[in-house]
């Protein structure tokens, strides 16, 4: 446990970048197999395909709400820039739009779009800057004064 809490923040934030990036590919690539599966056998039937979209629907709903939240939480906090937070949270509102299929539909595709600006700036941003080392220490000090 002492390693871990030795390790620089920034290094930290890296980390999390990296494994946000393979999150990502781990997903789109998981899409792409599955999708081409259901073509390439033929015999698949409607109905599956009918259940995976609504399985894909479900989860980027939850992602949505997952966006809304660590989008507040960056504008929040101040190792991060606010923007990138912002952007998140537009993000998370763009997925939510699917628990409406009308304003998806006359939405669409804007309502996706605005996920891009948002998960690449954080996951850019913590790849090549990671976070505000000195910021950081500051929250993490005011938090164990308060307690």
């Amino acid at each position: 446990m002492e390693r871990i809490t030795e390790m620089s923040p920034r290094f930290q934030a890296r980390m999390a970048g990296v494994s946000y990036l393979l999150g990502s590919l781990t997903s789109v690539f998981g899409q792409m197999v599955i999708l081409g599966m259901l073509v390439v056998s033929g015999s698949a039937p409607a109905t599956a395909a009918n259940i995976l979209s609504h399985e894909s629907l479900f989860r980027l709903v939850f992602f949505g709400f997952w966006c809304v939240l660590i989008g507040y939480l960056i504008f929040r906090s101040t190792f991060l820039p606010r923007i990138i937070g912002v952007l998140e949270v537009l993000a998370g509102l763009g997925y939510l739009t699917l628990l409406w299929r009308p304003l998806a539909h006359y939405l669409y595709p804007n309502n996706l779009a605005l996920a891009g600006p948002g998960e690449i700036s954080l996951l850019l941003w913590l790849l090549v800057v990671g976070v505000n080392v000195e910021r950081w220490k500051e929250q993490a000090n005011a938090a164990a004064e308060r307690q």
